[in-house]
């Protein structure tokens, strides 16, 4: 497929600890305002739950938590994009929806010309838009082989030490007489 420069291509834009990211409009299936969740037993931090979306349960990313940003309580502004990936749907939870950007493809510098960018396979690009640069993420080549679901390498909270000491004994609540 040969793309000309001055076709446009159709971005649905949101913001993440106010960067300002893409993902194309054909994998958008809807935006809904964040909903009540169930947290999946065991699922990876970036995992927010599960949620019924009109009969169908889906699972939500905190794409904030999955892009390595630090953890941020959702607000009034933030929305589910629900994507469909193959032939399942995700929730991705972002900050806020910017609305829809159409942009010549001249204005989209492919990732590999950023050279050896950390976290680049989840990009696509980076588009120059007005004075902001905008990331265009490619969810769908990101949970090809590991999935956005799968866990991740995860350090443990805790774990179990043997004690060094022996316990201290159980004293007796009787007063001494």
């Amino acid at each position: 497929m040969t793309v000309k420069a001055h076709e446009l291509r159709e971005l649905v834009c949101f913001r993440l600890n106010g960067g300002l990211y893409a993902v194309d409009i054909s994998m958008v299936r809807e935006i809904v305002r964040l909903q009540q969740m169930t947290r999946v037993p065991k699922s990876p931090s970036h995992v927010l739950g599960v949620t019924n979306l009109r009969g169908h349960v889906i699972p939500v990313v905190d794409l904030r938590l999955r892009l390595g940003m630090a953890p941020r309580e959702h607000g009034a502004q933030s929305r589910i994009l629900v994507v469909e990936l193959g032939t399942d749907s995700v929730g991705f939870a972002v900050d806020e929806v910017s609305g829809i950007v159409r942009l010549p493809w001249d204005v989209i510098d492919p990732v590999k010309d950023l050279g050896a960018l950390k976290g680049s396979e989840l990009m696509s690009g980076v588009a120059r838009h007005g004075d902001e640069l905008i990331c265009l993420l490619n969810l769908l080549e990101s949970a090809g082989e590991s999935s956005l679901l799968e866990p991740l390498p995860v350090v443990p909270e805790w774990q179990e030490v043997a004690p060094s000491v022996d316990p201290p004994r159980a004293r007796s609540l009787k007063k001494a007489a």
